[in-house]
This record gives structure tokens, C-alpha cells and sequence, in this order.
């Protein structure tokens, strides 16, 4: 795939349907609309302490579901900076547990310090300072049981509540313990130095995304959000990483491009969207979509449209490339009619995964 899944949300708040000779049947809203949401209610630790933490992901490791929070208001132990939880069985979302608490009650980080940053934080001089590693980009599963976390790595006093930011560090995440008696808990191993410097979009701390042998990565700098991606055998390998500049993939991190603008947080899904009555309305054909001179007729902002025509392109000719193959023994006219139904659904198995 050719196209940044970045696309998924170009910013124009537009619907698409195509319309080609009259025998579509797909519809799709463009960008997708949240039209339910079920409030399952908080997280519940049975038989351990209730710990409050900010932030928090959901990610999937070796089959499991894990919770990835940020800081971890201990009690009298202290702060965690980061921490996770298991889900022990699906079914039951709300029910989760920590793996790992010593004798104090304090939680195990995922991440946590190195020797220098233990020395660091001793010196009478920081009595008030502590390093947190946030990781707010969730767990990258490469293999079963093993996968990579970015995380945002800060100094923060708390005799002045300042954060310096040090940048973006990576970590390898496996499952190879037992806690409690039960398979799942996590260790990790910090890769040295940075990946990414304070100077530079955050890549891999907004969130993350595997698609076939790449991981594609968002990362924050400012107001804005760019895409990067790496194969997922080389996240370690700086010079590995690529840059989306709005065309094309790059390995020049200076030209790349935001793709979105004034988000904190968030998360790009793989899905198949479904056909709704309500996308109907007010929809782009499919020929307008493909050009941009039609979209700003229309009224529509520029911003982030010749991602939209890039992905529907790509995405359209793949379609149409297989849909000859599924179609090799059908007369022209079946076939012809089973593209215009099948189509859309075509676009979004390939720009959505």
C-alpha cells in the first residue's frame, strides 16, 4: 500500500459514494462518524488497591488486552510514571489487574529507570525531581509476545511543577513471566539514547499502527501531527524510519508534512466501515473525490484533500486490478456491474486495512 493510513482523517467533512453509471450500491460516511457510544464504566482492580493514573491505552500483546497508563498515584508509595493491567478475561473489560506490586504497594513501571537516571535522582539537589516515561502510543506487536513501545521521556519538578521534555525513546515489550499465576506479565528492555529528539515531531507517542510489514507511526510537535513508518522488523533503526511530505514517503524527517492539526491525543483503527442509510446525504461522487478542482468548487477546504485523492487512487486502481481477477471468466457487463456494487467496499478494505 502505497497510501498513508494517515488518510483515514483528512479533514474535510465531506461524505463519498460512488456513483458511476448509476449501479453503486456502497455508501460510506467520509470521515467516519461515531453514531454510538456505551459508557461501560470505570476500571475495576478486584482484591488490590484502587490506584487513580491519567492518560491511558488499550493494546493487545501474545493474545492479551493490556491497559498502558500513565502516572500512578500509589498512595503513600509514591508515583508511578507509567504502569499497565491485564485484562483477565474479555468478556469483562471493566476488570483488570496490576501484575506486579511490591511489599509497599507500590507498581511495577513498565518502563522504568536506567542506573544514570537512578544517580541522577539520589543527588541531594533533585530531592524534588523525577523522570516519568509516558507511553501514550500503545504497544506495537511485531511477533506473538513481543512487540515495541515508544514512550516520551520528561524531567519533572514538583517544586515548581516544570516538565522538560528529553524526546522520544523505544523500548522492546515481551511476555515472559508468570505473576499471580497467571501468563502475561510484561518486562522491557530500553533501547540506548533516543530515537527522537525534542526538536522533532514525537513519532510513535501520539499512536501507532502495524499494516502488513510496516509500522506506521503519528507523532506530535506543536500543534501538529505528522506520519512516519518503519519496517517492523528495523523499529530500532533510526535511519530505517520514513516520512510522509503529502505525496510520498521520504527518509528526510525536516520535509515531512503535518496531516493533522490541534489533537492531543488519539488513535488511527483498522476497520470495515458499514453501509448506513444516513451516509446517503449530501455525498461526493466518486469522480469529484478524484479531483481536487471539483472538491474546492464545491466550497470544500483544501486542507488535506490531495491525501484523500492519492489514497482514493491507489485504493481504486487495486480495485479495479483485482476485481478483473475475481471477474476473469464473467462477461464484461457482470462483471462491470459487480465492480460498481463491490466497489467502495474495494476502497475501504484497502485504505483501512
Amino acid at each position: 500500500m502505497n497510501s498513508p493510513l494517515s488518510q483515514h482523517f483528512s479533514g474535510t467533512q465531506t461524505t463519498l459514494s460512488t456513483t458511476q453509471r448509476g449501479r453503486d450500491n456502497g455508501y460510506a460516511k467520509w470521515p467516519p462518524v461515531v453514531e454510538r457510544v456505551d459508557n461501560l464504566g470505570y476500571i475495576e482492580v478486584p482484591d488490590q488497591p484502587f490506584y487513580s493514573h491519567d492518560i491511558g491505552r488499550s493494546s493487545e500483546l501474545g493474545g492479551r488486552i493490556y491497559y498502558l497508563n500513565g502516572d500512578t498515584m500509589c498512595n503513600d508509595a509514591g508515583i508511578a510514571s507509567n504502569s499497565y493491567q491485564l485484562v483477565l478475561d474479555r468478556k469483562r473489560a471493566t476488570e483488570a489487574r496490576y501484575l506486579s506490586i511490591d511489599k509497599e504497594g507500590f507498581v511495577e513501571p513498565l518502563i522504568d529507570k536506567d542506573e544514570e537516571e537512578t544517580h541522577y535522582l539520589s543527588l541531594p539537589e533533585n530531592k524534588t525531581k523525577r523522570v516519568a516515561f509516558w507511553c501514550f502510543g500503545g504497544i506495537v506487536e511485531i511477533s506473538p509476545g513481543l512487540g515495541w513501545v515508544w514512550y516520551q521521556k520528561y524531567f519533572i519538578d514538583h517544586s515548581d511543577n516544570s516538565h522538560d521534555l528529553v524526546g522520544v525513546g523505544l523500548a522492546r515489550i515481551s511476555q515472559d513471566k508468570h505473576a499471580y499465576g497467571i501468563a502475561g506479565q510484561l518486562s522491557s528492555a530500553r533501547m540506548p539514547g533516543l530515537m527522537f529528539r525534542i526538536n522533532e515531531p514525537l513519532f510513535g507517542s501520539f499512536c501507532t499502527l502495524v499494516d502488513g510489514d510496516m509500522v506506521y507511526l503519528w507523532g506530535q510537535k506543536d500543534s501538529d501531527i505528522f506520519l512516519a513508518r518503519v519496517p517492523k522488523a528495523n523499529c530500532q533503526h533510526r535511519h530505517m524510519y520514513q516520512y510522509w511530505n503529502g505525496s510520498a514517503y521520504i527518509s528526510q524527517i525536516t520535509e515531512a508534512a503535518s496531516i493533522l492539526r490541534d489533537f492531543q491525543h488519539g488513535q488511527f483503527f483498522q476497520s470495515d466501515l458499514k453501509s448506513s442509510e444516513a451516509c446517503r446525504d449530501n455525498g461526493l461522487t466518486l469522480d469529484e473525490l478524484m479531483n481536487p478542482r471539483r472538491l474546492s468548487v464545491r466550497g470544500i477546504d483544501q486542507h488535506g484533500i490531495e491525501l484523500a485523492v492519492n489514497m482514493i487512487r491507489d485504493s481504486l486502481a487495486i480495485a479495479r486490478k483485482e476485481e478483473r481477477a475475481d471477474q476473469h471468466a464473467a462477461s464484461e457487463e457482470s462483471s462491470q456491474t459487480h465492480l460498481g456494487e463491490s466497489l467502495i467496499r474495494k476502497i475501504i478494505k484497502h485504505a483501512c486495512g
